[in-house]
């Protein structure tokens, strides 16, 4: 940097006159107001043309001109220059960009303190705002969470977590998952685990495990009964894993028994009636096992007894679709003849011989219901 100043030549100095004189200028004093260019500057002898090119000492790279005191403090080189004057006036800095109109001004707050500012190692830009739950601090610029609260336990791996009343506090061991598919419900040792499921106007529906849940056919204990879709006899509404068109269903209001082969009917353990797959109804207890009803005289079976003449009639208590077979046995002695003279679906009537009081036995199966 060059400042010149011309050196008036009219007078000698020391003199009253206004001419030149004589002399040698070995150095010229700026007094400073702060900014960065005043300073103490060290001259050259006077030029022949009449001028002063004074040199400026150079304190070393990166230091500039400044005054970082107060404004009557004389100006020297500084690598932490002040702009502004404190308790005066305050020290800003404007920035141009190249590719567009305005500025970017960094300016102190008027206030008494003094922070100090430290910038990041890397590039990036500064937090000018946040969203919640992330604060901004206008004074600081440190960004804080408030309202973020840390886990009270160390979170266990695959362990669920839960709320506890605002974020999340711990995890509980009792539901845990395998990582991918599976929600576990109890932990061994802790009592059997229960999934219940909340009714929308009262009350829950529990699932409970048995003690040994890894076993298969320990049955797992329900609070109410279970309902399912209707289904069909090839898509049964309950079935089995490795059958699938074996099971229940219903339609129509019938229940409906689908099997590959045999329907079982089994009591303490043993299998005491089975309907096999070819239509036959096969009896397994032996010689002991009876067909019975609950009511004497019924549609099914029964006794018919006359007071006198050579007829005695029945009459179905319900209809069968068609007329049914019967099969009579007269159980009086002397009874010569017995034909059944008319049946339909509704009833039948035995004619025999000789006339008097007589007492049949009769079957009836539908043909068809």
């Amino acid at each position: 940097m060059n400042k010149q100043y011309t050196v008036p030549t009219g007078n000698t100095p020391g003199s009253g006159g206004g001419g030149g004189g004589s002399g040698t200028v070995t150095s010229v004093s700026m007094t400073g107001d702060g900014t960065v260019l005043n300073s103490v500057v060290p001259g050259s002898p006077v030029t022949t043309s009449g001028t002063l090119a004074p040199t400026l000492a150079n304190a070393g790279g990166g230091t500039v001109l400044g005054n970082n005191t107060t404004s009557s403090a004389a100006p020297a080189y500084t690598t932490a220059p002040v702009l502004g004057i404190p308790g005066t006036s305050t020290g800003s800095i404007a920035l141009a960009s190249s590719t567009a109109s305005g500025k970017y001004t960094i300016t102190a707050p008027a206030n008494a303190a003094t922070p100090t500012l430290t910038l990041p190692t890397g590039t990036g830009t500064f937090a000018v705002t946040a969203s919640a739950p992330i604060v901004l601090s206008a004074t600081t610029g440190a960004l804080t969470a408030p309202t973020a609260v840390t886990s009270a336990a160390s979170l266990t791996s695959n362990a669920v977590v839960l709320g506890g009343g605002g974020q999340a506090t711990s995890t509980q061991t009792f539901l845990t998952t395998d990582g991918a598919a599976k929600l576990t419900v109890g932990v061994i040792g802790g009592g059997n685990g229960v999934l219940a499921l909340a009714g929308n106007t009262s009350g829950t529906a529990t699932f409970t495990a048995p003690a040994v849940a890894g076993t298969s056919n320990n049955p797992v204990a329900v609070s109410n009964i279970l309902t399912g879709p209707d289904g069909g006899l090839t898509t049964p509404t309950y079935g089995f894993t490795n059958s699938t068109s074996i099971g229940m269903s219903q339609s129509g209001g019938s229940m409906n028994l689908n099997s590959a082969s045999n329907i079982n009917l089994a009591s303490g353990g043993s299998i005491l009636w089975q309907f096999q797959g070819g239509g036959d109804f096969l009896f397994n207890k032996g010689k002991g096992a009876h067909i019975r009803t609950q009511a004497a005289n019924n549609d099914m079976a029964g006794t018919l007894t006359s007071g006198s003449g050579t007829t005695v009639s029945a009459t179905f208590t319900t209809n069968y679709t068609s007329t049914p077979a019967i099969v009579i046995t007269p159980t009086t002695a002397g009874i010569t003849s017995a034909i059944i003279t008319s049946q339909s679906n509704s009833g039948f009537t035995i004619t025999y011989a000789p006339s008097g009081a007589a007492t049949f036995n009769y079957l009836v199966i539908g043909n068809p219901n």
